[in-house]
């Protein structure tokens, strides 16, 4: 649920969460659109539609998950969780919003989506990423994803890098840090 801070009397400020998510929702529309961009920014237009050919089911239990972190209505970040092969997932839709990077979002949805998975059943992910993502690359990398065959043929292999990681326990949670607000004292 929503989390509330006080950092005066009276005075709410809303927190980041996770939530699941289903793909045909409103707060969904902003990840995929953002991620969209991205990959059009990126890779060119060829690719800004890759996430538009799953089908929904793939991303709700029990075959995976959607999950967003929201602040308020606001999306900043999310990811999904979808069925690749029996015991195997693939992670897919990893964005987090240009405005909130560089606050470990990115990390909180991943380590969420792989608690998930673990729950679900699976016990490998795999995930594709463009080459020229190098926070995505660092992310992964610094994760615990090694470098795996392709799989699926949804990019160029020039385009696309390839990981995986066996899941044998479920990640411990981490927690959000976010921005300092204004009532903090920490921001400028």
């Amino acid at each position: 649920g929503l989390r509330r801070s006080r950092c005066t009397p009276g005075r709410e400020l809303w927190m980041p969460y996770l939530r699941t998510a289903h793909p045909d929702e409103p707060a969904t529309r902003d990840l995929l659109e953002g991620l969209a961009e991205e990959y059009a920014r990126l890779y060119g237009e060829a690719t800004a539609g890759e996430l538009s050919t799953p089908e929904a089911d793939d991303f709700t239990p029990p075959r995976g998950v959607l999950l967003l972190l929201v602040d308020g209505s606001e999306t900043l970040a999310g990811g999904g969780v979808s069925p690749l092969a029996d015991g195997v997932a693939e992670i897919k839709g990893m964005w987090t919003s240009p405005a909130h990077r560089g606050r470990g979002y990115a990390r909180r949805v991943l380590v969420a989506l792989e608690r998930r998975a673990f729950y679900l059943g699976y016990r490998r992910l795999r995930l594709q990423t463009g080459a020229a993502s190098a926070p995505a690359l660092a992310l992964y990398r610094s994760a615990g994803y090694l470098p795996a065959p392709p799989f699926g043929g949804d990019r160029e292999e020039s385009v696309a890098l390839v990981f995986e990681k066996p899941l044998v326990s479920p990640p411990e949670r981490i927690s959000v840090r976010g921005a300092p607000h204004a009532c903090s004292g920490l921001a400028a």
